[in-house]
């Protein structure tokens, strides 16, 4: 099996995970809260997404951001419901400990569908994503807020990403760290908010960069 051929096959499972976890655990109570973390549109109990983005940016946060008892809910489903094949707890484990930063756009191999990615937040660099949709249209230095999924022969993202013009990354990170000094909520859903926040703000449309 090649390389693009294993990434779509994790991909399609990591697809096919997500409506499994959210009938098992979501409820209209944790959509409300959810939305309100991250301050999201509403018309009366209806929310109001800007763009379909949006949608898929609340329902990231849900999974890998929002705990109950201190577990999120791509944990609780690997811990309790998880496990149907080889290549689903494989994806599981992986999404579990998928983390989110700001990278810059080092290098792009179209023929292969690759990025290399430097992590601005941790100092870490030639990190070689596999992503179709990036590697046709990223620019070098452009900035990308990004949940890399780390499986042992490849790294994908869950879907998630925020673009945002080079000449902000300084802006961005000052504000990244005065909200870590202020705020009391786990890091890393203070950083999914707040890249959520700059990205209305400053963000670049991820289908045009």
């Amino acid at each position: 099996m090649s390389h693009l051929e294993r990434y779509q096959r994790y991909r399609d499972q990591g697809r096919e995970l997500h409506p499994k976890i959210f009938d098992a655990y979501l409820d209209r109570d944790i959509i409300d809260e959810t939305s309100q973390l991250l301050d999201l549109d509403r018309d009366g109990d209806d929310l109001l997404y800007d763009t379909e983005e949006e949608q898929s940016v609340h329902m990231d946060f849900i999974l890998h951001e929002y705990r109950q008892n201190g577990t999120t809910f791509v944990e609780r489903y690997r811990d309790e419901e998880g496990g149907d094949s080889e290549l689903e707890r494989e994806v599981l484990d992986a999404l579990v400990r998928a983390e989110t930063s700001l990278f810059r756009v080092a290098e792009i191999d179209a023929s292969a569908s690759q990025v290399v990615l430097e992590d601005v937040l941790n100092d870490e660099a030639g990190i070689e994503l596999t992503d179709r949709n990036f590697s046709q249209s990223a620019e070098p230095d452009v900035l990308l807020f990004l949940r890399l999924v780390r499986l042992e022969d490849l790294t994908m993202t869950s879907g998630l990403s925020f673009a945002f013009q080079p000449a902000t990354e300084e802006h961005l990170i000052s504000v990244y760290n005065q909200v870590l000094e202020q705020t009391d909520r786990p890091e890393s859903m203070s950083r999914f908010i707040t890249f959520h926040k700059l990205n209305r703000k400053y963000g670049l449309d991820v289908l045009q960069i």
